[in-house]
């Protein structure tokens, strides 16, 4: 009978929450796929792995010490590693067994209703080598795919990532925690397969983890909630150096547990001077709380991509390090909003170290859609937020974090431009498009729809030609400045970056403005 070691996993301070999320059986690679390195042997892996448990201890956890998304303790099936190398990093995919299986709930808008869709999220043991320095780390990556992905692939997810190597087109987000201290490593963010946005949290040896980097990962799964369920783990005999005959328990007990992820992204506690109540002094409080990894296993100069070629980053080379703080004079937020708005700028400082925000202010205030420019002051209003009752949520997707990203560098490129032009409107001859391209006519229909309730096919028809009929404009310069400001965000932001709502927003605006200029011409024409 085979004999795998149990370790438990992911003991933490009691005033975290743990950033780990849940685990599979099915998963598991087939042993026909397991490749080992030269350069980094898996009995290396192993034997790091084992002195690793070996400092923590190797026990069993009671009920209230499992933290909200622990895996529990787990089993590493080393003969399902797969190794894989890159940019002087080597690396073992490792699948785990756990108590424990996790759900995500992503919140999503179409056509201005908020639905929840729910995936499967899983997991497995990285153990990752700095080839040169010779230096060793481990993690806990956690895989929350994107609802199409975890349909398409479902179990295999797990096996189709590999950490080093080919992801497998992976959409969605990937998550590194340290095994036991349960702090976050990194957060990255993926489509088909590429690495778009991505936070290393504990750079070399050093505890402090800035606010920025903070709010950045925190902004990277702002929209996340997750279902814990419970599979018991049946032991064997314990024989002093194994455990054997286990088996799980195929029911679930599933709960809500956890809450929003972006609230649970764990960093170490900033360093403090004298001796605490559990009369340990500073060097011997920094020691033990230490991240037990430092390792980054996805520098955003070393991603591979799907052919297993060296990619960049977005913005076309390594991730800056988090800028200083601009001069941003930020008011009438309440706490929850001043954390987005936080987000968005550290983002756009990521993406754009360039960007000169000096001097920039954002307020909260009443504007026409999510934000707008008035007197060189830049308001956000409720619906850059999210829209809390109909009146403000028809016709308006409900942002996601890279949603806001995108708004508020559009209202800074117009601060920045000094786009000014007159928004006052005046009639002009009645213009009826030639065109309406079928994904606007739906998104049309569908939000009259929600504004009646019940409406009949012929009313829908005579109101749906009613809101597409123009009879008055605004300045020319005013949609020329729109529709330039739109262009060079979506260069910037595309529609693989923004949520779907967001997107089909973005292509109404553009559609409706350059219907705007078309009618004022056809005005000038007819004389009027």
């Amino acid at each position: 009978m085979k004999k795998k070691y149990c370790y438990y996993g992911a003991s933490l301070l009691p005033a975290f929450v743990c950033w780990l999320a849940g685990c599979t059986d099915e998963f598991l690679p087939s042993p026909a796929v397991q490749t080992e390195l030269k350069e980094f042997a898996l009995e290396e892996a192993q034997e790091y792995f084992r002195s690793e448990a070996e400092k923590e201890g190797v026990r069993s956890r009671g009920e209230s010490e499992v933290k909200a998304l622990s895996p529990g303790d787990f089993v590493p099936d080393w003969d399902g590693a797969v190794g894989s190398s890159s940019n002087g990093l080597a690396c073992y995919d490792v699948p785990i067994e756990a108590d424990y299986r996790y759900k995500a709930v992503y919140a999503e808008e179409r056509h201005g209703t908020v639905s929840a869709e729910q995936v499967s999220v899983y997991q497995k043991l990285i153990i990752v080598k700095d080839v040169k320095s010779e230096r060793m780390s481990q993690y806990i990556l956690t895989l929350i795919p994107s609802k199409a992905y975890d349909a398409r692939y479902g179990s295999s997810v797990c096996g189709r990532f590999i950490t080093r190597s080919d992801k497998g087109g992976f959409s969605g987000v990937a998550v590194y925690s340290c095994v036991y201290s349960a702090y976050t490593a990194r957060v990255d963010t993926y489509k088909d397969g590429v690495k778009r946005e991505g936070v290393f949290l504990l750079d070399g040896m050093e505890r402090g983890v800035s606010d920025a980097k903070a709010d950045y990962a925190r902004s990277l799964v702002s929209s996340l909630q997750i279902l814990r369920g419970r599979r018991p783990l049946s032991r064997g005999e314990y024989d002093g150096d194994y455990y054997v005959d286990y088996t799980y328990d195929d029911t679930y007990d599933e709960i809500y547990d956890g809450g929003w992820f972006d609230e649970i992204v764990v960093t170490p506690d900033p360093v403090w001077d004298g001796v605490g109540a559990d009369g340990l002094t500073n060097d011997e409080w920094m020691s033990s709380t230490t991240p037990d990894s430092t390792v980054d296993p996805s520098p955003e100069d070393g991603t591979s991509n799907e052919t297993d070629d060296v990619t960049t980053s977005d913005d076309g080379g390594n991730q800056p390090q988090a800028p200083e703080e601009p001069d941003v004079q930020l008011s009438g937020f309440n706490a929850s909003e001043l954390q987005k708005v936080k987000s968005a700028i550290t983002s756009l400082q990521q993406r754009l170290p360039e960007l000169k925000l000096d001097a920039l202010k954002i307020e909260k205030g009443i504007t026409v859609g999510y934000a707008g420019v008035n007197n060189g002051v830049i308001l956000l209003s409720d619906k850059f937020f999210g829209p809390t009752d109909l009146s403000t949520k028809v016709g308006y997707a409900i942002p996601s974090p890279n949603d806001q990203v995108a708004i508020l560098w559009h209202e800074i490129y117009h601060w920045q431009n000094n786009h000014n032009a007159s928004t006052k409107l005046y009639g002009v001859s009645t213009f009826m498009p030639s065109y309406v391209p079928p994904e606007i006519e739906e998104k049309i229909k569908e939000e009259l729809k929600e504004w009646v309730p019940g409406i009949d096919s012929v009313l829908l028809e005579e109101c749906y030609k009613n809101e597409i009929t123009i009879d008055s404009v605004k300045s020319i310069e005013f949609y020329i400045n729109e529709l330039e400001t739109y262009g060079k965000e979506k260069e910037l932001y595309p529609d693989s970056f923004v949520s779907d709502g967001y997107r089909m927003e973005r292509e109404f605006k553009i559609w409706s403005y350059e219907q705007h200029i078309e009618a004022e011409k056809n005005n000038k024409t007819n004389g009027e």
